[in-house]
């Protein structure tokens, strides 16, 4: 199995040439990294489906965990959705 290191999300916004403000973040699962006004930063989705509980809301998500995740600013994950299965599982 190829190991897939998690990459420096602060080089990566550094390295964009476009951030992206937070209302136009793709709402289809689509994997993007995001920023908070703390300067903390993860890999997030937009998280809907079947897994939810009756009058659950979709939701911001960091992907490792599930956990809501509200942010500023985003840029294209430098991930692929195939590094991210593997690094999450």
């Amino acid at each position: 199995m190829t190991m897939v290191a998690y990459p420096d999300l602060s080089e990566a916004f550094r390295a964009a040439p476009v951030v992206n403000l937070a209302g136009t973040a793709p709402r289809d699962g689509t994997p993007i990294a995001a920023r908070n006004n703390e300067g903390e930063m993860h890999v997030v989705r937009w998280r809907t489906g079947t897994d939810f509980e009756a009058g659950d809301e979709p939701y911001w998500a960091i992907y490792a965990t599930d956990e809501p995740f509200e942010f500023l600013d985003w840029i294209p994950s430098p991930l692929t959705i195939d590094q991210i299965l593997t690094i999450y599982g």
